[in-house]
């Protein structure tokens, strides 16, 4: 539908006058690292080259069906997922991908850093908005919980993989 991708998106987007702002759907990409038979299935991830090359999972994930493009002026919720209001449509072919999972190095490294800033931040400010789930890095990490979907488990018989809760992830379509 746009060949030329985003750039003619948002030009569309400015030059119709009947959309004043529009949702994304969105995905967590999954760094398969293991395999049934103890292998791993993707490599670390090379950030020079294709993400989606890469990486054969994702997870549907709709609390990150953020607005991404807006005429007027956006309420945000904290976090920055949502807004007050008004409600906003969501376009189905507006893809955004999350990557914190996308690479099991760099999501224990990234966690790992959050988690030393927060301790540094004064207790009402590190408390605020959603900041309380990096407070729980080192339970996490201890029981084996920290960065599920990059540590997610690839079986080959049945062509399926899950993530760390078990979970089934599903397969980015061939392009």
């Amino acid at each position: 539908i746009y060949p030329n991708g985003l750039k003619q998106y948002v030009y569309t987007f400015e030059n119709n006058p009947d959309i004043i702002h529009t949702r994304v759907v969105a995905y967590n990409l999954a760094h398969v690292s293991d395999s049934d038979n103890g292998t791993e299935y993707e490599k670390e991830i090379n950030w020079n080259k294709s993400i989606l090359s890469q990486r054969n999972f994702y997870h549907r994930i709709g609390r990150y069906d953020k607005p991404l493009l807006s005429k007027v002026p956006l309420r945000w919720k904290a976090g920055f997922h949502t807004v007050y209001a008004p409600f906003i449509d969501q376009d189905k072919q507006l893809y955004m991908f999350h990557l914190p999972e996308v690479d099991k190095s760099y999501c224990f490294q990234r966690e790992k850093h959050k988690y030393e800033v927060v301790k540094t931040m004064h207790r009402d400010e590190a408390s605020g908005g959603f900041n309380n789930h990096i407070w729980q890095y080192p339970t996490l990490l201890k029981n084996n919980k920290l960065c599920p979907l990059a540590r997610s488990e690839y079986k080959p018989k049945s062509d399926e993989a899950v993530n760390a809760n078990y979970e089934k992830l599903e397969k980015i379509p061939a392009s």
